[in-house]
């Protein structure tokens, strides 16, 4: 639907061209200028084909053609006004809006037509509703849960969108951030939301956080190209085992045991197929199963799922795995002894969370990125997430409140023109070393991972502790280790 300002400037335009026209008539060729193609010439340029600047009157009719669709086709690109009550835009009263955290993201890059188009966009919103918006980094990462927490409790005058990551994630429970459920100028059911944050900071029909982003990709299996070609192994059947779906369990320990090699004959492997440090390899292993340490009920509450029949399966599964095929810690080596043994070529897999693609860089050989193979009890790969959310201060009144989460909506969109675009992908490819790990496995990490909700109850496996036996306790015995402790910590969290 085309806005009224547009039609406006398209009258203005017809009226000004008949004016000129009746000034002159139409003679010679038609004349372009940019976009608008007119027949017949201003009056106040001289003919070609004449010493006179009067223009000859060959034709008695005047015509005009104009042509607005391409000048018009970046205004089009803008999505319709939204009106208030009283049928104008609007508007917010001149409010300037913080997007907060211990970073700020670079403004747009104008060089390319996406950053130009973004650019357009949000000094389009800040002009039409009468706001100013911008990122901005308000102390360390060290400092920062204490900022939050301090302006949730006693306020101030910015108009804030806090990041809240882990530290602060149980803020909601006590009253710190506003319920953006009950604000209406939020739909959530439009698909720029991740779900699965949306899940995260719920009670009952309330939701505490939001995220307009892609989750971020996690957990995975790290391959060396060369070393799978060396043991007559295609690199690119990984891959094509994901994409048909036969990626699992099974077929990731016929690998392991084609990679495991006894080159002297005692029996004794020397070279494994994998060096993976516990939680690394354990996250995503137990996501794979639908496994998790913390679970929600039918009713919301939380519950201790270290003893359930997917997490026990997956424990001891991970347990006998490793047992055959995990490279042992070498004599005098440093914790992190895994990641070296992958950057040296020792081993030819490792799982991983994606962020360790940077530091792969090191790695000479070419390698590739595959998800973590499904579990038993799934019938698609199941993967985790844990990602930053987005919080409103409770001590905001609710018109406040609203104005701010209007304009976070509309700085959030997807640029006009762009929304199909998988320009998430964009900072993915140079990192790796081929592009079906960003298109296909990439892909499949960020297709609605469910979050990981240990962070939601105090005390529950912050350092990974849980982790720290898989190599020498079954799951049935870690989980009676620990039941006490964690079914303690649960009702606590269930309490408030």
């Amino acid at each position: 639907m085309k806005k009224t300002s547009k039609l406006v400037a398209l009258l203005m335009i017809l009226v000004l061209v008949l004016s000129c026209a009746a000034c002159s008539s139409s003679s010679g060729e038609p004349k372009t200028d940019g976009d608008t193609t007119m027949t017949g010439k201003d009056s106040a340029t001289p003919s070609n084909d004449s010493d006179s600047t009067t223009p000859s009157n060959d034709n008695d009719d005047d015509v005009v053609d104009v042509d607005v669709e391409d000048e018009d086709e970046e205004e089009d690109d803008l999505p319709d006004v939204i009106l208030g009550a009283d049928g104008k835009p609007v508007d917010l009263g001149g409010m300037e809006v913080t997007i907060a955290a211990w970073w700020a993201n670079p403004e747009p890059d104008e060089s390319t037509a996406y950053g130009e188009a973004t650019k357009n966009y949000r000094d389009w919103i800040q002009s039409t509703y009468n706001f100013t918006i911008k990122e901005e980094s308000i102390g360390s990462w060290d400092d920062y849960p204490s900022l939050l927490t301090n302006f949730c409790t006693t306020g101030g005058d910015e108009n804030y969108v806090f990041v809240c990551d882990e530290r602060s994630f149980s803020g909601f429970r006590s009253g710190l951030y506003k319920d953006l459920a009950a604000i209406d100028c939020l739909d959530f059911s439009e698909e720029k939301w991740d779900k699965g944050a949306l899940d995260f900071l719920r009670l009952g029909d309330s939701i505490y956080g939001m995220r307009a982003e892609r989750p971020e990709p996690r957990g995975g299996i790290f391959f060396n190209k060369r070393l799978l070609q060396e043991a007559g192994i295609d690199p690119e059947s990984l891959y094509d085992m994901q994409a048909a779906g036969t990626w699992d369990w099974a077929a990731f320990e016929d690998l392991c045991a084609k990679l495991t090699r006894d080159t002297n004959g005692d029996d004794i492997p020397d070279i494994y197929a994998m060096s993976s440090l516990n939680y690394d390899f354990m996250k995503p292993c137990l996501a794979s199963n639908d496994a998790y340490i913390i679970e929600r009920d039918a009713d919301g509450k939380f519950v201790n799922a270290t003893g359930t029949d997917k997490f026990i399966q997956a424990w001891d599964w991970a347990k006998d795995l490793r047992s055959k095929y995990e490279m042992p810690k070498p004599d005098g080596s440093n914790w992190d002894y895994p990641y070296a043994a992958f950057l040296n070529a020792e081993v030819a897999l490792q799982a991983a969370e994606e962020y360790r693609v940077t530091e792969n860089q090191a790695l000479p050989d070419d390698f590739g990125f595959v998800v973590f193979p499904k579990g038993p009890a799934v019938s698609d790969y199941a993967c985790y997430s844990y990602d930053h959310l987005r919080v409103i201060p409770a001590i905001y009144d609710d018109d406040r409140a609203w104005k701010i989460a209007f304009a976070f909506n509309l700085y959030t969109n997807p640029t006009p023109g762009y929304e199909d675009v998988d320009d998430w992908k964009t900072n993915y490819y140079p990192l790796f070393r081929d592009t079906r790990s960003v298109d296909e496995t990439l892909e499949i990490l960020t297709r609605n991972p469910k979050p990981q909700l240990f962070p939601l109850v105090d005390n529950v496996n912050r350092s990974n502790s849980y982790f720290w036996n898989i190599d020498s306790k079954t799951g049935q015995e870690q989980y009676e280790e620990q039941r006490d402790e964690i079914d303690y910590y649960v009702g606590v969290a269930n309490s408030y």
